[in-house]
């Protein structure tokens, strides 16, 4: 399930490089931070050592929004 998910953050396209997925263009910030909070359940949930890139794509997501702060505090470090 948790690589399904990456794409929802973030893709790498061929010729146009690293692209935002889906969860930048939700509207309302509640709902972005119900889909980190599902993010953080499965991180925590599966093997620590598992490197899907999920938590990569979710980072490059967030990163300078107002969720980056609230990620940074709910994510597993």
């Amino acid at each position: 399930m948790r690589s399904r998910i990456v794409p929802y953050f973030s893709i790498t396209h061929a010729v146009r490089g690293q692209l935002h997925g889906p969860f930048t263009k939700l509207p309302d910030p509640v709902v972005r931070r119900l889909a980190l909070d599902v993010v953080a359940t499965l991180i925590l949930l599966v093997d620590e050592n598992l490197d899907d890139g999920l938590e990569a794509a979710v980072g490059r997501a967030v990163a300078d929004t107002e969720e980056a702060s609230y990620w940074a505090a709910i994510a597993r470090t």
